[in-house]
């Protein structure tokens, strides 16, 4: 080797030695912990400012995080009330069982006194044959109390309770689907977390390695050992390192505020997640879509739904039907001229509309056909959830083995990097090598970790394909 070259590279090391000593002990001042490899600089940089660490010191795996988005979810609240309103539905049909009491009460006015004529034709001569007898004052008041209960009524009620209960089932089922959307978007939020962190983390290790180089580079160029131009290109790949690191700091702000606002919190609330691994999915679709028919609440709610159609459009025939009901009371009259104001009344009344135009006939096949409707709607369904399970299942195998080969590929990549750097600085390679290998170190390592949580993202999506989230 050139005796210049070489005592211009031992001067550039001794010079990176102390330069790296110094950005070391910045880094050491930052961490409150040791990692290893890029991960030394993670906790200062995703985790703010040491006050904001000791909020939430303890990280949150995503069973807590599940815990907190159900119990605060607008959502999960808006299920609720819809399965509270069908419950209170319920509870109106069964009380129509019940007997009613009714009280009413007015004061009447009227142009003439109500008369009656009283036959007195008794064979007497000189007497009228008619007597007119004023029965009530042409001003009265009229109180009453009614009870009246259903005796029969052809099935109208029963079918009116069949329904609501049906309407009760379907919304809780519907609950159901609604819990398993939000963690899937919890845990979603989750890994994103996790990946713009790691993301972050890349971006600012080769931000490290280039301004490494660069200054290798820059003692290189000061002992005029290399042309400027090899100097510019460092420069440039640090400048774009450091716009990729801007960016991915951005993302990973962004990511942590999604994840907040599942979890009802602040946007601004610092977020230390653990970290999660793939779950290795050991069943064949057939069982996995076989599960997802038992379990998937959606077919359930759809269910319930066409089951409630049917019963309203039975209930609404049966209001055709002879209907009888009970009836009693007490009418009070208040007028001088009544012997008895007080009146007690029992009666049991038989109603049965015959003939109504064909309109009770015509609502009753309107629900009928939203049933049918329902029912095509479920048909449906099951060939969306099995294409669901089959789609969820094949992104976890292809993932699972994207890992394998990323994790061979990282290795490669970083021991290429080495080597490029070693090249360039015994005078053998170009810079345009190091850049190249850095390059491909940043894109290896982005390729492990999105391969790492698609798989992730890909086994949440398949249990809730399957309905076991």
């Amino acid at each position: 080797m050139n005796w210049h070259l070489k005592i211009a590279i031992e001067r550039t090391i001794v010079k990176n030695i102390f330069s790296q000593i110094a950005f070391k002990s910045h880094r050491k001042m930052r961490a409150s912990s040791s990692f290893a490899g890029p991960l030394i600089y993670v906790l200062s940089f995703f985790h703010g400012s040491p006050a904001q660490a000791q909020t939430r010191a303890t990280p949150e795996n995503l069973q807590s995080a599940w815990t907190i988005a159900l119990s605060g979810d607008h959502r999960i609240r808006e299920a609720e009330r819809a399965t509270a309103a069908a419950t209170d539905e319920l509870g109106a049909a069964k009380d129509s069982r019940l007997p009613s009491v009714s009280m009413q009460g007015a004061y009447n006015v009227l142009d003439h006194a109500p008369t009656g004529e009283i036959d007195l034709n008794l064979g007497i001569a000189g007497l009228p044959s008619t007597l007119n007898q004023q029965l009530i004052g042409n001003q009265f008041g009229i109180t009453s109390i009614m009870v009246s209960a259903p005796l029969f009524t052809s099935g109208q009620i029963h079918h009116g309770i069949a329904a609501a209960a049906s309407s009760v089932k379907a919304s809780q089922y519907e609950k159901d689907r609604t819990e398993l959307d939000v963690k899937l978007d919890v845990a979603a939020a989750y890994i994103n977390v996790l990946r713009a962190q790691h993301a972050a983390e890349v971006a600012q290790s080769s931000v490290v390695s280039l301004r490494s180089f660069a200054v290798d580079v820059k003692n290189l160029q000061d002992e005029g050992l290399i042309p400027r131009n090899d100097l510019l290109a460092a420069q440039v790949a640090l400048a774009d390192a450091r716009q990729r690191e801007i960016q991915a700091s951005n993302t990973l702000d962004i990511a942590r505020a999604s994840f907040n606002r599942l979890l009802g919190r602040p946007l601004t609330d610092p977020v230390l997640l653990e970290e999660i691994t793939p779950d290795m999915i050991t069943e064949e679709t057939q069982a996995l879509t076989q599960r997802a028919m038992k379990q998937r609440p959606e077919l359930s709610t759809l269910d319930g739904q066409a089951e409630a159609l049917r019963q309203k459009a039975a209930s609404v025939r049966a209001g055709g039907l002879p209907q009888l009901a009970f009836s009693g009371g007490n009418t009070y009259l208040q007028d001088e001229l009544l012997v008895h104001k007080s009146i007690w009344s029992v009666s049991v009344a038989l109603r049965w509309e015959v003939f109504d135009g064909g309109t009770r006939h015509r609502n009753a096949q309107a629900l009928v056909e939203r049933a049918q409707a329902v029912q095509e709607r479920r048909a449906d369904a099951d060939s969306i959830i099995a294409l669901q399970v089959r789609q969820a299942w094949l992104d976890t195998q292809e993932t699972e083995k994207r890992i394998v080969v990323t994790q061979e590929s990282v290795t490669q990549a970083e021991e290429n990097l080495k080597v490029a750097k070693d090249r360039y600085l015994e005078g053998v390679g170009t810079n345009t090598e190091v850049l190249d290998a850095e390059t491909l170190r940043v894109r290896t390592l982005t390729n492990r970790w999105s391969a790492i949580y698609d798989s992730v993202l890909a086994d949440m999506r398949l249990h809730r394909a399957v309905g076991d989230l």
